[in-house]
């Protein structure tokens, strides 16, 4: 029974202040408050870019359906190769709120970024038990440029919302800990923990970082320490696996061991650094090309980071349990993500240092309290606030490049224009807004740099069927087919051209060959019905537009193509029926408007022919008015 007795806290052994007035903290509050509202405000005007925010929101069917049926959608699953249906979940709330208003979703999550300041305050109010050093940490959370990432992309919101269930699980688990292990607050740190991978796989790391906190707090029972965490650490797992199971389609990055440790270590460097200094940002830095058998130099000198950052926790021995703490935190946080290399093309991202950033926040609290705070005060003072002054200046700058997808990526290549990706993704945004001998130019340069790049051929084939060069268009798509034989897009765009440039049976031949490899696919089937329809194979054009709405509910023109061949069919009740459902999907459907009126002018139901025809010229269909005319006048 003794053992019990054993977990009762331990009082910190950092300078005792004197006693502030309660209320304090409100004012500390509100001034996080303000400081980081402020700060990011000038992210509020702008828009949504074409790196990953396609995949969330733009292009993502599953947030527009907030029914019983679409919320159950969202936690069956997997969006860009991750399974966070808690961020799909929110990302709808935020349609049905904002429809595609950008400026919407990211209000979202810099409401979430001010949570989390608050939160961060709260948990080190508690530790360190002074107002005024909580306020350093969460400060420093809020207003650091290398947080711009995680608040002011879009596509991030999964960052900002699974760190405030994972800040909140901390909160009530330090309340756990400091009040004698009330069960309540164990009961709220586990559902938060679920809540926060739910969110985001990254939480895996949370009882790791519960275990820093009972370090910290000098708990001996490690029994009982251990068993409270096995719920968390099963939790992990399963969200871990799912995690794996979920990138299982996609190529990762899988470096050889030799390399990962060096990897590994001059990530740790680089995180370092740019907490001290975030000169040079990048929203994307690709992994090191390698010399031979050898990774840059740079990269080998970085193991040197282990032995020193031990040698400083033994030389400062006064703060040296605040200090394994702080390293604890910051390391163990971003473990997970560092040992399991990302997907795609990024090796080091800002996004990473998220809540890692806090561990390094509580060693300066910790160091300037100890050491600078009475001796050196006025001159360690000032230095905080020229550095805090820089790093809020700099986040606030750091939001423009966010503005747009042609800021976001001539960013990128304004400090390094060798990054293949990011002149293809300008090119694609450039593609977006009809820029296309522009798109060109950037997909060239893409090439130039990088030749085995089957989507960039792909891309700027479809910029070239939209100046009319199909040849050209169809030469790009070839390249890339014999690049990747499996690549889906490729012959579904080639198929396209084909069908434009009068090459019926190639088309049906490549769309063929995308359903082939992707059966699920609504577009192909649609677009080979109405290749079909026009060589008159009726019944091979009626199966594939129901397969196409069977995949795809909402394609409108499916319905009005469909529509219009039970009506070539003499089966008017069916075509009523499928121009009903078009007009109801689509109100602005012009075409299904007038072929309806038409339908309904043959069967003799002039009123109802009328009203359609009205419609359609409202919706400026260009044989509407002259129908009209000569049936309604």
């Amino acid at each position: 029974m003794k053992n019990k007795k054993s977990d009762k806290k331990i009082p910190l052994k950092v300078q005792k202040p004197p006693k502030a007035a309660s209320g304090n903290h409100y004012i500390y509050i509100i001034i996080l408050i303000a400081i980081t509202a402020i700060l990011f405000s000038n992210a509020l005007g702008h828009h949504f870019t074409n790196w990953d925010d396609d995949d969330y929101i733009t292009k993502n069917p599953y947030i527009l359906d907030l029914t019983l049926r679409g919320i159950q959608n969202i936690f069956t699953v997997f969006v860009s190769s991750h399974y966070h249906p808690l961020t799909l979940l929110s990302l709808a709330l935020d349609y049905y709120l904002w429809g595609m208003n950008a400026s919407g979703f990211i209000f979202t999550n810099i409401v979430f970024h001010i949570f989390n300041v608050m939160l961060v305050f709260l948990i080190f109010k508690i530790v360190i038990k002074r107002a005024e050093l909580a306020f350093i940490v969460a400060l420093l959370f809020a207003i650091h440029p290398m947080k711009v990432e995680s608040v002011v992309w879009v596509a991030e919101r999964k960052d900002v919302l699974f760190s405030f269930f994972y800040l909140m699980a901390v909160f009530f688990y330090v309340k756990y800990i400091t009040s004698g292990f009330l069960k309540k607050y164990y009961v709220f740190t586990l559902i938060l923990a679920l809540l926060s991978l739910l969110s985001k796989a990254t939480a895996a790391s949370l009882p790791l970082i519960l275990l820093v906190f009972d370090y910290y707090y000098k708990r001996k029972n490690l029994k009982i320490v251990f068993i409270e965490k096995l719920p968390f650490f099963i939790f992990s797992l399963v969200f871990g696996i799912l995690a794996i199971i979920a990138q299982s389609s996609d190529q990762g990055n899988n470096p050889p061991f030799f390399d990962r440790i060096f990897l590994f270590t001059y990530a740790i460097s680089f995180y370092i650094i740019k907490f001290f200094a975030p000169l040079y940002q990048s929203p994307l830095i690709e992994f090191p090309e390698k010399a031979g058998a050898l990774l840059p130099l740079k990269y080998y000198v970085s193991f040197l980071i282990i032995p020193l950052v031990v040698f400083v926790i033994y030389k400062l021995k006064t703060v040296r349990k605040e200090l394994i703490f702080a390293f604890s935190f910051f390391l163990l946080s971003m473990l997970l993500i560092l040992i399991k290399f990302p997907i795609g093309p990024a090796y080091l991202t800002e996004r990473y240092t998220y809540l890692p950033y806090i561990g390094l926040a509580f060693a300066i609290a910790v160091i300037y309290t100890t050491y600078f705070e009475k001796r050196y005060k006025k001159a360690a003072l000032a230095v905080l606030i020229i550095w805090f002054v820089f790093l809020g200046i700099k986040t606030h700058f750091q939001n423009q490049i966010w503005d747009s997808s042609i800021t976001l990526w001539t960013y990128v290549l304004e400090r390094n224009p060798l990054t293949p990706i990011a002149y293809n993704n300008r090119g694609d945004a450039k593609y977006e807004l009809k820029d296309y001998q522009s798109a060109i130019d950037d997909y060239n340069k893409a090439i130039e740099i990088k030749k085995q790049a089957p989507g960039v051929y792909s891309n700027r084939g479809n910029s070239k069927k939209e100046l009319g060069d199909f040849k050209g268009a169809i030469a790009d798509y070839d390249v890339a087919i014999s690049m990747n034989p499996k690549y889906t897009e490729a012959y579904f765009n080639r198929a396209l051209v084909k069908t434009i440039s009068g090459d019926a049976s190639g088309a049906i031949s490549d769309f063929d060959k995308t359903i082939e490899l992707k059966p699920d696919f609504a577009a192909p089937y649609y677009n080979r019905a109405n290749l079909k329809f026009t060589l008159n194979d009726l019944d091979g054009a009626l199966k594939d537009y129901n397969k196409s709405i069977e995949l795809n509910p909402n394609e409108v023109g499916a319905y009005n193509n469909r529509g219009a061949l039970y009506y070539k069919l003499k089966d008017f009740d069916k075509a009523i029926n499928s121009f009903n459902t078009a007009t109801k999907i689509s109100p602005n459907s012009s075409d299904a408007y007038n072929n309806r009126a038409v339908l309904e002018n043959e069967l003799g139901n002039k009123i109802s022919a009328c009203a359609d025809w009205q419609k359609a010229i409202q919706l400026n269909h260009p044989s509407a008015q002259g129908l009209y005319d000569k049936n309604c006048k």
